[in-house]
């Protein structure tokens, strides 16, 4: 007999929750039911729950039901164990306390829409930020295993085309040296030019890399859920993002 869908256990959760799907949102901080109601499908099954994920629908479900929910079970979907008891580890967790604030955050705001080629060969508006590179709004402390990365910079997030991985004013932390991999989170800085050819850096998407070529990027986004295409000629530069696993514990 198959195992059940990740979908379908999720969906299990939140009845025996006794929730509808605008409270489970509100709950996990999310805006409304559009932006979850996809983890809730019978046919959602990915090989792992995002573990981002995970942890907002703890908020909206842990301890409600009979019997208790309990956070295990949720977790249990990422792949990871979640001990019952406490367990003694002889290893300093890292902290920010002491590091440095000199970790750059550059200004975003929400720009307006863009249009770019869906899979499905339909134009779709895709949610853009303008970045100033120029603007360093403030530092913040950098995280114990950035502190080799000279270059990496900081930014929050504005717009809500990455929820529920990035909401807005979700801190993201950038490497502009280290190359993305297919899967990997990216800032992909478009480049606009004038009748003369001269081109400039004006907006960014923030996205997940799923295909690169010679002569595009192939991204995705999850509110709402698109994939579409960028003509590698717009693209200045495509920074990896770094997760906050990473940025803690390299």
């Amino acid at each position: 007999m198959q195992d059940k869908t990740i979908g379908t256990t999720l969906r299990e959760l939140r009845q025996r929750a006794s929730l509808s799907l605008e409270q489970v949102a509100k709950g996990a901080g999310y805006r409304g039911r559009s932006s979850i109601q996809q983890y809730f499908h019978s046919d959602y099954n990915p090989d792992r729950l995002d573990a981002v994920v995970a942890e907002k629908l703890c908020k909206a479900f842990v301890g409600k039901g009979d019997p208790a929910i309990a956070r295990s079970e949720i977790m249990a979907l990422v792949g990871l164990a979640v001990p019952t008891e406490v367990i003694h580890i002889d290893q300093e967790m890292p902290t920010l306390r002491g590091a440095p604030r000199d970790l750059p955050v550059y200004g975003t705001v929400l720009g307006a829409d863009l249009d770019f080629a869906a899979l499905s060969d339909e134009t779709v508006a895709i949610e853009q930020t303008l970045v100033s590179m120029m603007e360093t709004i403030t530092y913040v402390r950098r995280p114990p295993a950035m502190s080799e990365m000279r270059q990496a910079y900081a930014l929050f997030v504005v717009g809500s085309s990455m929820e529920p991985r990035y909401g807005p004013g979700d801190p993201v932390f950038v490497d502009p040296v280290r190359p993305p991999a297919i899967g990997d989170d990216v800032v992909v800085q478009l480049i606009d030019r004038d009748a003369d050819g001269e081109g400039r850096v004006v907006c960014a998407l923030i996205k997940t890399l799923r295909r690169r070529s010679g002569s595009y990027l192939e991204l995705e986004q999850y509110e709402p859920r698109l994939t579409f295409r960028v003509p590698a000629s717009r693209v200045a530069h495509l920074h990896r993002i770094i997760s906050m696993k990473e940025a803690f514990f390299g």
